[in-house]
């Protein structure tokens, strides 16, 4: 056994390396074509992109290990089952619980990595990933300027020329200076400029010749409220911009912290113990509070109504129960209170709202750190009895079969999440979902595969066609 346990474990490491290989780069690259145009062409170091790959790369791993699972069990299986060991096991007298036992302890051991990334390191590389990503966006796109083209990089300004000397001359300049009011402009064109970088200071340097600058704006005293114009002449200006915005700035990570994506699995837990009991704590408050406006309305003192009043059978409004005198006072005072009622009751019931909606997230985020992890035995016990039945090995149909299975079981997970938010069915529901309906195909597969049924196999469900179509045949 221990040479047929090493036989299924070499046949398994291949394609499990390799097809873990390409969906974690393909899951990668997929996750960052989202944030192409925030990553790229700001002048980023080697080591920035290299830090949010590499996050990107381990928070994807827990989604791309049932990827692997699924083809390399199905690989395995298939290419047994098409040389034949898989016969020759068999007619041994070995069952296929036992073929399996050596891929379900490497599985197991998967899942257990699984878990621990998804409960405790995953969170804290989300909170880096996503922090850094948060920086990458709010940074300014790499310093170039181009000719004829009008610049709008620095904040406040906007500057343009019309063509760029080979000794590094700008001619035709002309910069918009809008960055202390809108009523104040300044206007500034030159012949000619020369620049440079000031890297200590973070400064772009312009040194003008030979224009004029135009300012409109500032006080005035003249009572048709018109802006004061001034325009003064120059052979040489020196003119600088600040430049310090466009560097990398990064932000404290404990900003962060908060979000669900971003807490182990303890903390989760804590956080949950916490938020549960808000949202009820809301709607107490509410009822208290109109419970003692509705109460305050018949205070004593407010409006009295007289014992004969009361003791008279009164037909008609209530209003007749009162006093002429006191009856606008009671329609006024009650309008208020209505009124005050109303917008209490639409801003508890925003208040409400999301608060459930917070409380729903992190308890989908609590479910999730189960779902991925085990999921990797629900796809060993897919592909697996799978690949048996279908005895094809290599990268062909293997890979066709498990992807239509993923795509089933991923399109499953996003839309029980959004029925989750959307609290059509409940958090636990939605994110189990896959495994809800994925595991009686699995049992079915792993029952079908145990007693060598022929599923694929193309006469025997002719077989069962002509077998349904037998009441509807014509009796000769």
């Amino acid at each position: 056994m221990k040479k047929l346990h090493l036989l299924v474990l070499r046949s398994f490491a291949a394609p499990f390396a390799g097809s873990f290989s390409v969906a974690l780069f393909v899951l990668v690259l997929q996750f960052l074509a989202q944030y192409q145009q925030d990553i790229f062409g700001k002048g980023f170091g080697g080591g920035v992109i290299a830090q949010i790959f590499g996050y990107t790369a381990v928070q994807l791993t827990v989604l791309a290990l049932p990827i692997a699972v699924l083809i390399a069990s199905l690989s395995t299986m298939g290419k047994l089952g098409e040389t034949y060991e898989l016969a020759a096991m068999k007619s041994a007298g070995i069952s296929l619980f036992r073929i399996l036992r050596p891929l379900l302890g490497v599985v197991l051991v998967l899942t257990l990595i699984s878990g621990g990334l998804s409960w405790h390191v995953i969170p804290r590389i989300n909170l880096k990933l996503y922090s850094l990503l948060y920086d990458v966006q709010q940074a300014k796109p790499q310093f170039f300027l181009t000719a004829g083209l009008f610049d709008y990089k620095f904040d406040g300004f906007t500057l343009y020329f019309a063509r760029r000397d080979e000794r590094g001359l700008l001619y035709d300049l002309k910069i918009w200076d809008h960055s202390r009011t809108p009523q104040f402009t300044k206007t500034i064109t030159a012949d000619s400029a020369r620049m440079w970088i000031d890297q200590e200071q973070l400064y772009l340097r312009l040194t003008l010749y030979h224009g004029e600058q135009h300012e409109t704006g500032g006080f005035s005293d003249d009572p048709k409220g018109r802006l004061a114009y001034s325009r003064v002449t120059f052979d040489s200006l020196q003119y600088k911009l600040d430049m310090s915005g466009f560097g990398l700035q990064r932000m404290d990570e404990q900003a962060f912290k908060s979000h669900q994506y971003m807490q182990t699995w303890w903390e989760l837990r804590d956080t949950l113990k916490i938020m549960v009991d808000i949202p009820r704590a809301t709607l107490r408050r509410a009822a208290d509070y109109q419970q003692g406006q509705l109460t305050a309305l018949y205070a004593p003192g407010r409006c009295t109504v007289p014992d004969s009043l009361i003791a008279r059978d009164t037909a008609g409004s209530v209003l007749d129960w009162f006093p002429a005198e006191q009856r606008t006072d009671i329609i006024a005072l009650a309008l208020n209170q209505a009124r005050g009622l109303k917008a209490y009751s639409a801003s508890t019931r925003e208040t409400y709202d999301y608060e459930d909606t917070q409380l729903s997230r992190f308890r989908i985020e609590w479910y999730l750190k189960y779902t991925l992890p085990l999921s990797c035995i629900l796809m060993l016990f897919i592909g697996a009895p799978l690949g048996a039945i279908i005895r094809k090995g290599g990268l062909g149909m293997p890979t066709v079969v498990s992807i239509g299975f993923f795509i089933l079981f991923y399109v499953l997970m996003a839309q029980g999440r959004k029925l989750a938010y959307k609290h059509v069915v409940e958090e636990w529901f939605g994110i189990w979902l896959p495994l809800i309906v994925m595991a009686p195909i699995a049992l079915y597969l792993t029952w079908q595969s145990a007693t060598d049924s022929r599923l694929f196999d193309l006469s025997s469900w002719r077989l069962v066609g002509l077998w349904l179509l037998r009441p509807f045949r014509r009796r000769t």
